[in-house]
């Protein structure tokens, strides 16, 4: 397990934006490490351009 000494917490408004400047995702709050490797947004929205995306398919 990790510590959790070297995690970034908040509850304010947070943005994801692209390269681009686009918002990816709009959230009420999020937990990371520090580093980014792992995060979690929470009361989250946003815009997905499902033509980049690789989405699951059902299997037969």
């Amino acid at each position: 397990m990790g510590s959790e000494k070297n995690r970034i917490y908040t509850r304010d408004t947070v943005y994801a934006t692209m390269e681009d400047g686009s918002t990816m995702v709009h959230a009420n709050g999020m937990t990371a490490k520090d580093d980014f490797s792992e995060y979690k947004f929470f009361n989250n929205s946003g815009d997905l351009d499902v033509s980049k995306a690789k989405i699951a398919q059902p299997r037969p």
